[in-house]
């Protein structure tokens, strides 16, 4: 398993929340608890999803400018959700949790509730955690739609379809070729 990780400032992180707070508008928790704690899942769901795409735009692109400007245009339609489209325009959706319990990124599953899931899509597990300078993301590994296990396969998330951490592909060495290099 070959885990990269992704450091984000707090300037960064700033910028991240303010983002966070604008996906919430006409956003769900699909966590269903009494309301006042639906409304804190999405609190935290929200940010944790957007630090996890803000990390794969900065380590596929090298910086986070078409985070930016994607999180721009979906400010503008804050009630339609993104599709699963977390790098724009490609089929690839990051499932960002934090690391409450200290497991580690191998030991954790990779996790796509089923309105979520797309067929020929991409889907990255990052993990976030929680540092004095910023946060780290680790992005564990990818997973095609056609190769997680279908709902049932895993009793701990008998609705959802996984894929264990250790299981996935190590990340693509995707990275911007910039003309006259």
């Amino acid at each position: 398993m070959s885990i990269v990780s992704v450091g984000i400032t707090h300037e960064e992180i700033d910028f991240v929340t303010r983002m966070a707070k604008e996906a919430q508008i006409g956003g769900k928790s699909w966590v269903y608890l009494e309301r006042e704690e639906r409304l804190d899942k999405l609190k935290e769901s929200s940010l944790t999803g957007q630090i996890g795409e803000f990390a794969i735009n900065k380590y596929w692109f090298g910086h986070a400018h078409y985070y930016y400007m994607s999180r721009y245009y979906r400010n503008q339609m804050k009630h339609i959700g993104d599709g699963g489209v977390d790098v724009p325009p490609l089929n690839v959706d990051v499932k960002c949790s934090l690391d409450r319990y200290n497991k580690g990124a191998k030991n954790l599953t990779l996790i796509v509730p089923q309105r979520e899931y797309h067929d020929d899509w991409i889907y990255i597990l990052a993990i976030a955690y929680m540092l004095e300078k910023g946060i780290r993301v680790d992005l564990v590994g990818w997973c095609a739609s056609k190769n997680l296990l279908e709902p049932g396969h895993d009793d701990r998330f008998p609705n959802k379809y996984t894929k264990a951490g250790i299981d996935l592909s190590p990340m693509m060495p995707i990275r911007p070729l910039w003309i006259g290099k």
